[in-house]
């Protein structure tokens, strides 16, 4: 195989066995919010094990004003405190009595409890979920898994078909063996299913509301915050306080956990008043990520899942659909060379495209009916010229899907294109193959427009929606704003909303309508989630390019419930598109980009253009160095202006450009200049020069470093810069030829932070890291290249060891093979 030859891979339509659920009787739904609120928190020893030394609780009761008014507050600690660790024991009891006695006084009937964790779990916690009342942490399944005295593997039980358990953790919180068990499942970074469930012999029981509560602010917010930072967004009375050291009991860190604990009860007020703005009647608890809200709001504007719209759509053309899906274009031009750029970015690109192919027809449809229109794209793509690219109305014409045989036509691939690795990554570049192939129709004019031919159309379809669907009504967005999805385009009219008066007064609004636009345009359409099959390998069908086939899998693709892969592939093409047009716009005035990311592209530019050095240049200057042709800003305002025909929106609402400038490109409103290095997709460093020649950095792109811990240690102050920006600056120095001064933690190992969030991840390391336990953090080390032993499979050896935030002590084992 050479290295032009490579194989490559498309995505496939699954449809998975169907679920057989195990009965219950059914009982009466608990209120949304539950009938009272349970939060707790813990804090644990320091070193690897974490095990619980103590945590506080609050029961809350919920007034009519929405507010929570505490009824019962406590402290619990760990069974083998007084033994383990006395001098922590005899605080906690000095603790309780002093505010017990201070809580003795009229009108104050509250008093603090001091509990072992067998009798907060026995007398609190059981109680609590029975009654169904609402249990909330921040970062629960943790907090969840400090209580627990046993833990294994949760297994589907007998007679089920289903599980939504399997494959995670069961917790024993009692120490009898019949008693009921805690399962917790992590299947996403947002996605957790907690519940109790009882042994056979005792019956059913209710398996409890469990919120955690920093899910819920992330499904809020687009944006995984620590609890300090979610209390100020939410602007909570009283926030997460401050703790000197972790691990030592003295009164000032039991006063911490407890400042935590009700910290987290205010945040609950605060995201229920936001919660109950939006239209949703979804449980917050099944609110796990912002396309939670998206498809709440859906739902609530009566729009159904296309694909259960009658007659469906073939699973054949879901399945041509899916292997037309590729993603967004990410690519590096000019690569390991500084270049001055202007970085332009795409407003709102997902819901730009989307209103440009006219999908809100679609949403809004009754049915769609598959049609034909082989010769009708033909002829679309014979006379595809720049000025038709331009032309919204050309646009509408492009939500088809067609078989290809690839000769040599611009189009995103994924391939092997590193020989030796079993990764396949998505390019963008001309490629033939022996099999027919289907494309999204924007990407097939990206390929006509980018190789100057159309590629060669076997068959071609598309959808074609039909009357209105009865079911749709009027919503108010944040309970401010009304759309109505009968006669506007709910997307396009969010990005407009975005620009009113009500919107730009509101932060939080205006937060939450991006939010909203992202998360609901294109996300929902391509869901899967990956189900473990219970009962061994299932059979599964499969729908792609060929004659579908039934294939016996472990992992199963459950397919979301607004997921439409037609939808998907067009927006993702349509956005290649856009690109594609900013590309050759930017060629015709004989210009070059560094690199482009989905949305933006960084192009090749000065304030007055002409030519400048760079080494992979066809040109050269008088001085015989090679060189590429800059663009001025004038001729990049030029482009923005031609971009802008395409704009969907109403410009007296919107009136900035389509294509936006950076912020990194602007001091004070004005265009300025900015370099950028770049040495791979998505990882690059944008800087401007001092008068004495040294570098700034302004933005660094922290992809292939942001997942590791910062090598530092605890740095103090805030506002610190970011380590892989100290690491960016050393990479340009050695570039540019700058002097530098090495980093004192340059030669401290590259390791991630990881939760250990199931079995699979926990039962190979157990034995040789004693104390690990469920959702205890650890850390991964990255073996550098060809730094494996001898003898070992790269692809099966990772380096694990138990947590510790101090870097002096990363090179300290034990480290564990956990594959050996």
């Amino acid at each position: 195989m050479t290295r032009s030859q490579l194989p490559i891979a498309v995505r496939a339509h699954i449809v998975p066995p169907a679920h057989t659920y195990n009965p219950r009787a059914k009982r009466d739904e608990p209120p949304k919010w539950g009938t009272a609120v349970l939060v707790f928190d813990t804090e644990t020893t320091v070193d690897p094990a974490q095990l619980l030394n103590f945590g506080s609780y609050r029961m809350a009761e919920w007034q009519p004003d929405g507010t929570l008014s505490t009824a019962e507050e406590g402290l619990f600690y760990a069974d083998d405190l007084a033994a383990r660790d006395p001098a922590a024991f005899k605080a906690l009891q000095a603790y309780a009595k002093q505010h017990r006695q201070d809580a003795t006084g009229p009108g104050n009937p509250r008093r603090l409890r001091l509990l072992s964790r067998a009798q907060f779990v026995t007398d609190v916690l059981w109680p609590a979920a029975q009654a169904r009342a609402l249990i909330v942490g921040y970062n629960l399944p943790f907090d969840l898994s400090r209580l627990a005295v046993r833990w294994g593997m949760a297994r589907r039980p007998k007679g089920w078909k289903f599980d939504l358990y399997h494959g995670g953790f069961s917790l024993a919180l009692w120490k009898g063996e019949h008693q009921p068990r805690l399962c917790i499942r992590h299947v996403t970074s947002a996605l957790t299913w907690i519940g109790f469930r009882r042994d056979r012999q005792y019956g059913s029981a209710f398996a409890g509301l469990f919120l955690d509560v920093s899910v819920l602010v992330r499904a809020l917010t687009d944006k995984k915050l620590k609890l300090k930072k979610a209390c100020e967004t939410f602007e909570v009375e009283h926030g997460k306080g401050e703790a000197k050291e972790h691990g030592h009991v003295t009164p000032e860190y039991i006063t911490y956990n407890r400042q935590d604990t009700q910290a987290t009860l205010e945040l609950l007020t605060k995201l229920r008043q936001e919660y109950d703005r939006h239209p949703i009647a979804a449980r917050p608890t099944r609110a796990f990520s912002a396309a939670s809200i998206a498809k709440g709001y859906l739902r609530a504007a009566g729009m159904t899942p296309l694909r259960s719209r009658e007659p469906v759509v073939p699973p054949e053309r879901l399945g041509q659909a899916m292997a037309a899906y590729y993603g967004g274009r990410a690519e590096c031009r000019i690569r390991r060379a500084a270049v001055p750029v202007v970085c332009c970015d795409v407003l709102s690109m997902y819901p730009t495209v989307q209103a440009l192919l006219g999908l809100k027809d679609w949403l809004a449809a009754e049915y769609l009916e598959v049609q034909d229109c082989t010769g009708e794209v033909e002829v679309l793509l014979n006379s595809c010229t720049r000025g038709a690219c331009l032309d919204p109305a050309f646009w509408r014409r492009l939500g088809f899907f067609a078989e290809i045989e690839p000769d040599d036509d611009i189009l995103p691939v994924r391939a092997r294109y590193r020989l030796g690795n079993d990764a396949y990554n998505i390019g963008i570049n001309p490629l033939r193959s022996k099999w027919p192939l289907w494309y999204a129709g924007p990407a097939l004019v990206a390929a006509t427009v980018l190789g100057d031919r159309p590629p060669r159309v076997r068959e071609a379809w598309r959808l074609v929606p039909h009357g209105q669907h009865a079911g749709l009504r009027p919503i108010k967005l944040r309970g401010q704003l009304e759309v109505d999805p009968r006669t506007q385009d709910l997307f396009r009219t969010v990005i407009e909303l975005r620009k009113s008066p009500a919107s730009q007064a509101d932060p939080r609004l205006d937060k939450f309508l991006k939010v909203l636009a992202n998360s609901g345009s294109y996300g929902i359409n391509v869901e899967v989630n990956v189900n473990e099959a219970a009962d061994g390998p299932q059979p599964v069908d499969v729908y792609g390019p060929g004659a579908p086939f039934r294939q016996e899998c472990v992992a199963l693709e459950e397919p979301g419930e607004f997921y439409f892969p037609p939808i998907a592939s067009l927006i993702t093409a349509a956005a290649q598109l856009v690109l594609a047009i900013l590309e050759t716009e930017v060629r015709r005035r004989g210009g070059s980009w560094a690199f482009c990311d989905t949305d933006s592209m960084a192009i090749v530019a000065t304030a007055k253009g002409g030519l400048i050095a760079c080494p992979e240049g066809a040109e050269r200057l008088p001085d015989g160095r090679s060189a590429m042709r800059a663009l001025s800003f004038a001729q990049v305002n030029a482009i923005r202006a031609t971009l802008d025909r395409l704009k969907p929106y109403d410009t007296a609402l919107v009136p900035e450009p389509l294509l936006k400038i950076e912020k990194e490109n602007l001091v004070e409103g004005q265009l300025v200049g900015v370099e950028c290095f770049a040495i791979a997709a998505k990882r690059y460093a944008l800087f401007r020069r001092g008068a004495d020649g040294q570098i700034m950095i302004v933005k660094a792109s922290e992809h292939g470093l942001g997942h590791l811990l910062d090598p530092r240690g605890v740095r103090a102050g805030e506002g610190a810069a970011k380590w892989y920006a100290e690491f960016w600056d050393l990479i340009l120095c050695r570039a540019l030829g700058l002097e530098h001064e090495e980093p004192a933690w340059l030669d401290r190992p590259a390791v991630t932070r990881f939760a250990i969030t199931s079995p699979h991840d926990l039962d190979p390391i157990k034995h040789h890291l004693p104390g690990l336990r469920p959702f205890n953090f650890a850390l991964v080390g990255h073996v550098a290249s060809f730094g494996h032993p001898a003898g070992v499979d790269p692809t099966r050896f990772q380096l694990v060891r138990g947590f510790t935030k101090s870097p002096s002590e990363w090179l300290e084992g034990p480290w564990v093979d956990r594959y050996s």
